[in-house]
């Protein structure tokens, strides 16, 4: 058990700052250093929890200060499994002779034994995407619509696409401008995409607007796990409302995984789905669909029927 609690003032020498900043939390998504390859970082020995922490930090942010960003400072630990800091409340800088900042969040976070070539990985990550975030020695943009325009890094983005590194070949570095338009992907969208990118992970994945064009997306740019990650959100998410809608979805983009369980689905609900105005849609406009959903409705009724008579 991890115990956390106020003590006295400790020494200078027994802390030292860690001069580790991050900028807009809410979209920085943790890091997940597997998505950088196939094989796990952990081996068998590592993979078990150990008892205690190996180090514990606590992060800060506050209401009002000079600049966005939020502090991390390590804790001490002392006795067998307690962990002490002090931190110092930040002067006001429109009055430096009032504490009048007050931290409106703190999270602790802790390092239960992570190895240390994992713990490399995710460093080097962390550092990786902070030159996104920061739009820092980027040496390609990308141009949308209403001027607007993200940075990035070509040595990155070549090495989590395919398609991206077809695309930056040495015509594309020798030219003057380096920028590429994109006219058919919305710039938040293209935001996740390269998050994705640089983390392992994109922050807006789930939400329902975002999940189909952030596959869409992905699929452009072969990023294959990305597309994996969208089609195990869209799995979750059939129901009786949107079946018909992500069926024709599915076979268009042909995310067999999702296709098969939408048709899976509409024969466990035909009766309900055949008084949806989508099901005469969906005969009008994809008559091989309607056959394909209707063949697993008859597989399914043969099934129960056989099961009705064998009992």
């Amino acid at each position: 058990m991890l115990t956390v609690e106020e003590m006295p003032p400790i020494s200078g020498s027994e802390m030292s700052t860690a001069n580790s900043s991050l900028i807009d939390d809410q979209e920085k998504p943790q890091t997940k250093s597997q998505k950088f390859g196939e094989t796990s970082f952990l081996s068998e020995d590592l993979e078990a929890k150990p008892s205690c922490p190996v180090q514990v930090w606590i992060k800060t942010n506050y209401e009002k200060a000079a600049s966005s960003k939020s502090s991390m400072l390590p804790m001490v630990k002392y006795g067998s499994n307690k962990w002490r800091m002090e931190v110092t409340n930040p002067i006001d800088p429109d009055n430096r002779y009032y504490y009048r900042i007050y931290p409106c969040s703190i999270t602790i976070l802790i390092d239960l034994g992570t190895p240390v070539r994992e713990r490399n990985v995710i460093m080097m990550s962390d550092g990786l995407a902070e030159m996104f975030y920061s739009q820092h020695l980027c040496d390609v943009h990308f141009d949308f619509k209403d001027s607007q325009t993200v940075g990035a890094h070509v040595v990155i983005l070549s090495a989590g696409s395919p398609v991206f590194s077809a695309m930056f070949r040495s015509e594309f570095l020798k030219s003057k401008t380096k920028k590429v338009t994109i006219t058919d992907i919305d710039i938040e969208v293209f935001r996740q995409l390269l998050i994705y990118l640089y983390t392992g992970s994109a922050p807006k994945l789930a939400q329902e607007n975002m999940t189909q064009l952030l596959f869409e997306a992905a699929d452009k740019y072969n990023i294959d796990n990305l597309k994996t990650e969208c089609t195990d959100v869209l799995l979750k998410r059939v129901n009786l409302d949107n079946a018909i809608r992500l069926l024709v979805w599915s076979h268009i983009h042909s995310v067999a995984k999702l296709k098969e369980a939408t048709l899976k689905f509409l024969a466990a609900n035909s009766l309900r789905i055949f008084s949806q105005p989508e099901w005469m849609d969906l005969i009008k406009n994809y008559p091989e669909l309607c056959l394909l959903a209707t063949q697993h409705m008859s597989k399914l009724l043969n099934i129960t029927n056989k099961t009705a008579k064998s009992t």
